[in-house]
């Protein structure tokens, strides 16, 4: 019985090529998934906006302040020997680069009864107020809170609203509007911050802070190509996609060529095995090359032709393994040979040509 071709398989080989081509699917997928170009936000001419305020209680003279007059800011004040406060407000700009603020304000006192009721009082006229440059003064500014006109206010809405509080609240803020420029671009300028007082009958103490700092900045946007890191190693994104999404395509190409070829095997295979089974007492293997110069090569389409031809002229079939997964049944014949290649019927277009073109040389081999 003659031998049929051994298949070789490549599981291995067919699993590393199809775990590369997940592999770089992925990284393509990635790559796509990501913007080619990318806005950024660069911050430019950082802007410090400082509030400040501080004051001065005027007292009258009594135990504690023999002398009275002005006195220094004390953690609590007493109304009932204080003529006075005097707050000074100042704001100001500063920043990297040149620019121009322009705008209004206009200080008030801001009497506020929780839940009940607010009142402001201007404290200035409404001014305006211009910087140009790197550093400048917006509000420079000193007012006074009179306490009697205060207390009087207060017992007057208390007496006609029939509601009181223990606790008020009092304010020293800004109403400030403007706008920034720089480099033709604009912010707006707003100022929220107050100097706060607890009001009492008896004590009036400062609340919260007296300094207060904001950062500004103006923004402009730029694009950028954006990158894509692999290993630790950045790459421009638009030539990773080109490469990977090729490598991937190559993979997946690669794969059902492998595929293809692994059914062709089997195929291959199978048919060898069936015919050595079936035929393997009529087969002669050979193991060299045939010598076919000077006749004429017929290939035939199937292996039944090749067995009718051997029984009609009563002559043996020869069997050569070319190598590989090909085979070459052939009857030589006086000025003729007939041969069946088992590939031949099986793989592609290609590799048929291929078998062809070795089926016409001198030898008969697969």
């Amino acid at each position: 019985m003659g031998k049929h071709i051994k298949r070789k398989r490549q599981p291995g080989l067919l699993g590393l090529v199809f775990m590369l081509w997940i592999v770089f699917s992925v990284l393509a997928v990635r790559t796509w998934q990501k913007p080619l170009i990318q806005e950024e936000i660069i911050k430019e001419n950082s802007i410090a906006w400082t509030s400040n305020y501080d004051y001065v209680v005027e007292v009258k003279p009594c135990t504690l302040y023999p002398e009275g007059g002005a006195q220094n800011a004390t953690a609590t004040i007493f109304p009932t020997i204080t003529k006075k406060i005097t707050v000074s407000v100042e704001m100001e700009l500063s920043a990297e680069k040149p620019v121009s603020a322009q705008g209004s304000y206009q200080l008030i006192s801001r009497i506020t009864a929780e839940d009940l009721w607010t009142k402001d009082f201007p404290l200035t006229a409404k001014k305006n107020f211009a910087v140009q440059g790197k550093r400048g003064n917006v509000i420079k500014e000193e007012v006074v809170l009179d306490l009697e006109e205060i207390q009087e206010f207060i017992a007057q809405v208390e007496k006609e609203t029939g509601n009181s509080r223990r606790t008020y609240s009092l304010a020293v803020k800004p109403e400030l509007s403007g706008t920034l420029v720089y480099n033709q671009e604009t912010l707006p300028l707003r100022e929220d911050n107050a100097l706060r007082f607890t009001y009492e009958s008896s004590e009036i103490k400062v609340e919260g802070e007296r300094n207060f700092a904001t950062a500004l900045f103006f923004e402009k946007k730029a694009k950028k190509l954006q990158s894509f890191v692999l290993a630790g190693k950045s790459f421009p994104l638009a030539g990773a996609r080109r490469l990977l999404t090729g490598l991937s395509f190559f993979f997946l190409v690669l794969w059902v060529y492998q595929a293809r070829q692994h059914q062709l095997i089997k195929k291959s295979w199978r048919e060898s095995r069936q015919i050595s089974e079936k035929y393997g007492s009529r087969l002669i293997s050979v193991a060299e090359e045939v010598n076919i110069c000077g006749k004429t090569k017929v290939r035939l389409k199937s292996f039944h032709s090749l067995l009718q031809i051997a029984d009609e002229r009563e002559l043996p079939i020869f069997e050569f393994y070319s190598g590989g997964f090909k085979v070459v049944y052939f009857v030589p014949d006086r000025d003729y040979i007939y041969a069946y290649l088992v590939e031949e019927q099986l793989t592609t277009k290609p590799v048929a040509a291929k078998a062809e073109k070795r089926m016409g040389s001198r030898s008969v081999h697969g």
